[in-house]
């Protein structure tokens, strides 16, 4: 499966449940399913600043898969 590179405007006082549920809107990966990662680090709560997001910065999305 190819990877993607989508663009996102962020503010550092951003939500990362806030982020998160704006590229459920846009990506429609539902926020359960979603990792997101930048710098090595799993964004799982706080805010952007959190993280060190800033311009230019990259955030990896990888799917979480149901195990069965």
């Amino acid at each position: 499966r190819p990877d993607f590179l989508h663009t996102y405007d962020v503010k550092p006082d951003e939500a990362v449940s806030a982020f998160k549920t704006r590229v459920q809107h846009r990506e429609g990966v539902p926020v359960s399913q979603q990792r997101l990662i930048h710098q090595g680090r799993e964004m799982m709560e706080g805010t952007l600043a959190d993280y060190k997001v800033r311009e230019m910065s990259t955030i990896d999305m990888t799917m979480r898969l149901r195990g069965g």
